[in-house]
């Protein structure tokens, strides 16, 4: 795996569980002291990784680059501020590129999730300029981001299949455009099936509940065709992050 990979890797959630295994906070600050600054990164997915190392007591001072950078990166990415750099849809949703931007969305809303809750432990808020950075308003972001993924948005579309009474219908997903045995017993060749299925404005036999796929444009406009799989292919590394924050906010709706 080139470093490219590993990070692109990064933008799922840990597959372990809470360790004193100095590995991976090893691992982590090694990438960290290659890198050169946060516009550098081409999964933005990376930096919620960061808000994890970093203890709520703030005893282990090794982590102090990351809490400023994640700092950074929440004046940057939070709308209507001066230190905004990010574009947001007229519709309220964050956008990076065309090519599955949802990646981007559900990474950095994890991280917003990550870094309240690590706020609140600690007692602590901060400023992005003149505005008060809280967990609450952290939270209230990552929320309205998801609840653009689920819906709420110009198009009233869930980008999540199954999801809601309007949702994708052609995603880019070889199980879900093919029929099953069930359906169609006899065997077929490549060949056939991107001619019967694959360039076909038929609906995908099969419905892939809970994919999220690549999302709309940059005018909030999203086309449900299976050859557009930059918006329409669904991908691990949308929903694990996704997960994340579901959970999180789900965990915090009484408080």
């Amino acid at each position: 795996m080139n470093y490219n990979g590993l990070l692109h890797d990064f933008t799922a959630p840990p597959k372990i569980p809470p360790t004193s295994n100095t590995l991976y906070p090893q691992l982590l600050k090694t990438i960290v002291t290659h890198s050169v600054g946060i516009t550098s990164f081409q999964e933005l997915g990376y930096y919620y990784h960061r808000a994890k190392c970093i203890g709520a007591d703030g005893s282990d001072k090794s982590t102090a680059r990351f809490n400023e950078e994640a700092k950074r990166y929440i004046c940057s990415v939070l709308p209507n501020l001066q230190s905004t750099t990010v574009q947001y849809t007229t519709g309220g949703l964050m956008f990076k590129m065309n090519a599955t931007n949802l990646q981007y969305v559900t990474a950095s809303s994890f991280l917003f999730t990550v870094y309240a809750k690590y706020l609140k432990t600690s007692k602590q808020t901060f400023s992005c300029g003149s505005t008060v950075i809280t967990p609450s308003l952290l939270r209230r972001h990552a929320k309205r981001q998801i609840n653009y993924i689920l819906g709420d948005n110009p198009k009233g579309m869930s980008y999540m299949v199954g999801y809601g009474e309007k949702y994708p219908q052609r995603i880019h997903h070889r199980g879900s455009s093919l029929p099953s045995l069930q359906q169609k017993s006899e065997p077929f060749g490549c060949g056939d099936a991107f001619q019967s299925y694959y360039y076909t404005s038929e609906q995908n036999p099969n419905i892939l509940i809970g994919a999220v796929v690549g999302g709309p444009n940059h005018e909030d406009e999203f086309y449900d065709d299976r050859d557009n799989y930059a918006q329409s292919e669904p991908a691990t590394y949308i929903n694990a992050p996704l997960v994340g924050s579901l959970a999180s906010l789900a965990s915090t709706s009484g408080s």
